[in-house]
């Protein structure tokens, strides 16, 4: 850097000050509201940590007052964190609401936004008379001054109950619109659209809008967009400054240009020309809307004479104003003076561990002409801002070199860990040599800290296959590969393996099969195993489930009926099969007449699993006296997957005249004389003669 001058733009910060930022951003329920007949409820604490270092918080959950147990999450600077809650349900009752509130503690937090209070609805979804619903609705974003929107809610029913016209509306100062579901079955789900919703909101910002069920509401956030701003790029020359010396091989000229635009600018190449000579050219990174840039452009002062130089400055950037990016100067150059001194500084770059607190810039100084110097002034810039100017009390001999060392302090700069500064040693306000600084970044220990926070599933013996879900989050500060993953119950081990990001959180999933279960407590447990894990008291997490004994499936069969005409009783016998696990007792099995009356029931005391039990019920009553619909007699048995069945009775012992008639309810209809010759081949509503009688089959 010998004979050089540069003039550079340096950003000064201020010393890092560590902030906790810390703030609660949300709290969502697993089902949106409390099911007391769920295997489990979630309740999810969302924190941002908006600061500079990690912090650990304290989050504390109440149901009605009642505290849980309190969890403490590290959450990482400039990442999101979650704590998972499993919410009680002793002393809770359906119908009513439950309120929950979530706060966060944080040692020296700066947010004000730490807890939240929601109230949850309480339902028993298997012990419902009506049928319950549940609404979720995404937010809308709605473009400024779009005239309408679309809104969509998925609504379930998670009760046991089929449900019907079920009348679902938009509210906001009163209902929008409605909707009705026609049939919407237990434990189903369906999605309902509001479309072209007249938009009210005529501001960017976030509004509120409610989807209504019956029994339960949600909230639907309507988002409006700030009005789009046409982007106008536009940079202009505003000065051309410098003054060249032929003493120096080099001078340095600096364009100034201004962003007139309303956006940011990257990347403005400037070109500085003489003529059709190209004197030098520069590239400004960037530039801020409304601020100015500067090209500091080396010129070369080779063939230059001294006297006035005209030079043009060109920013050659692609804008909405192309007459205001050339400016036309007229520079000095200065004579060579042989009776003055001339000088070249080098200078090394410096690197700073993370901790010191001083460096030191050591500058060599050399008279590189036939003059001796004295009095010199050597000065220390950071950027274009002067730290120390100084005059040397020696002579400087011709051809001789001096050093100089500038000890530069935390307390009178300010290091910013992990950035770079640039700083210059300029001799007698003509040459100077740029020193890059770098400040290293405080060393990062990657910490591995996995967490298990919830088994997911149930257990059942119903079922050939069950499947748990082990949750695991990533609290530590590298992504983890392959950790190992183990779950036992009774003298069973499952292992697989999972990775997971930082910040993140996975489920990791393993089947159990039935024949490994049996009716009773289970003690799961589960484990995930990482090398060096920070936390390690929170790999393992133990759940506690209550396997029910296994329950019976029943079909059932009706045989043939074979009934008197004028007898004042006849059986029927249903067989009932247990397809199912478990044993069935006490089978209740009912027949009813076509108006639904009961006309007899039995029980069967007990069918074994993949047995088949059969019970014989006397109806009480003559075939005549069963009425106009005498063949549709129905069958309920207790518990059986097939509900109701129809069954036909064969009539028989039929008097003089009397045809006999052998049908299977809604088939083709056989009539035979008393001869037992077959007559036709008939269907249900025709009329025939038998034997010189007109008959009208029912």
């Amino acid at each position: 850097a010998t004979n050089t001058m540069r003039e550079v733009t340096v950003k000064v910060t201020e010393p890092v000050v560590p902030t906790v930022e810390v703030e609660l951003t949300q709290m969502n329920l697993s089902n949106g509201h409390i099911d007391l007949a769920a295997d489990s409820n979630t309740l999810t604490v969302w924190m941002e940590n908006k600061g500079n270092v990690n912090a650990d918080a304290v989050v504390n959950v109440t149901l009605n007052n009642t505290p849980l147990e309190a969890q403490t999450i590290t959450v990482n600077a400039g990442k999101n964190g979650n704590a998972i809650f499993f919410l009680p349900t002793e002393g809770l009752v359906a119908g009513e609401k439950a309120t929950i509130t979530a706060t966060i503690t944080v040692e020296d937090n700066t947010s004000e936004n730490i807890s939240e209070t929601k109230e949850y609805d309480i339902v028993d979804s298997s012990s419902a008379t009506e049928p319950v619903f549940t609404v979720v609705a995404p937010d809308v974003e709605v473009e400024f001054g779009a005239t309408s929107f679309d809104v969509v809610a998925t609504v379930e029913n998670i009760s046991g109950i089929d449900a019907e016209n079920v009348e679902v509306s938009l509210f906001h100062n009163g209902v929008i619109a409605t909707q009705t579901i026609e049939t919407l079955p237990a434990a189903m789900s369906t999605t309902v659209t509001f479309a072209d919703v007249e938009n009210p909101f005529t501001k960017a910002g976030e509004y509120t809008m409610y989807v209504l069920a019956p029994q339960t509401q949600t909230e639907v956030k309507i988002i409006v967009k700030p009005e789009a701003v046409e982007e106008v790029k536009d940079v202009a020359i505003e000065a051309i400054s410098g003054t060249l010396d032929l003493n120096y091989e080099t001078g340095n000229i600096t364009v100034t240009v201004k962003n007139n635009g309303n956006v940011d600018v990257a990347d403005v190449p400037v070109v500085l020309t003489a003529g059709e000579t190209t004197l030098g050219q520069a590239t400004i990174a960037s530039i801020k809307a409304g601020e100015n840039g500067y090209a500091f452009i080396q010129v070369s002062t080779e063939g230059l004479e001294a006297g006035e130089l005209t030079v043009t400055a060109t920013a050659d950037f692609e804008d909405a104003d192309a007459t205001n990016n050339t400016m036309t100067e007229t520079l000095t150059v200065n004579a060579k003076d042989t009776t003055q001194p001339t000088f070249s500084v080098t200078a090394d770059d410096v690197t700073v561990p993370f901790g010191e607190l001083s460096f030191d810039i050591v500058a060599t100084i050399t008279n590189t002409s036939e003059v001796d110097a004295e009095g010199l002034t050597v000065t220390l810039l950071k950027g274009i801002t002067e730290v120390e100017t100084r005059t040397l009390d020696i002579l400087l001999q011709a051809g001789q070199s001096t050093t100089e060392t500038f000890t530069i302090t935390a307390d009178e700069e300010g290091f910013e860990a992990g950035t770079t500064a640039s700083y210059y040693v300029q001799v007698a306000n003509q040459v100077q040599d740029e020193v890059v600084v770098t400040f290293e970044a405080e060393p990062v220990t990657e910490t591995a800290d996995l967490a298990i926070t919830q088994i997911s599933g149930s257990l059942s013996l119903d079922v050939e296959e069950n499947s748990l879900g082990v949750y695991i989050v990533n609290n530590g500060t590298k992504d983890i590969e392959d950790a190992r993953v183990t779950l036992t119950y009774g003298n069973a081990i499952l292992e697989s393996t999972i990775s997971v990001n930082v910040g993140g959180g996975k489920f990791c999933w393993f089947t159990i099969p039935a024949t490994d279960l049996q009716e009773g407590e289970l003690i799961v447990k589960a484990t995930v195993e990482v090398e060096n894990d920070a936390t390690p008291e929170d790999n393992t997490f133990e759940q506690t489930y209550n396997i029910a004994a296994p329950a019976a499936v029943l079909t059932f069969t009706v045989e043939d009926v074979t009934a008197e005409v004028n007898a004042a009783s006849f059986p029927v016998t249903v067989k009932v099969k247990n397809t199912g696990k478990g044993a069935a007792t006490d089978v209740a099995v009912k027949i009813y007449d076509a108006n639904s009356q009961l006309l007899a029931e039995g029980t069967i005391p007990s069918i074994a699993p993949d047995a088949e039990e059969s019970v014989t019920i006397t109806i009480e009553k003559t075939y005549t006296d069963l009425g106009q619909h005498k063949n549709e007699l129905q069958v309920w048995v207790e518990g059986a997957e097939s509900g109701v069945a129809w069954i036909s009775v064969t009539v028989t012992d039929i008097p003089n005249g009397i045809a006999v008639i052998k049908a299977q309810y809604g088939e083709d209809v056989q009539i035979y004389n008393l001869n037992g010759i077959k007559v036709n081949d008939v269907r249900k509503g025709n009329v025939y003669i038998v034997n010189g009688k007109k008959m009208i089959i029912k």
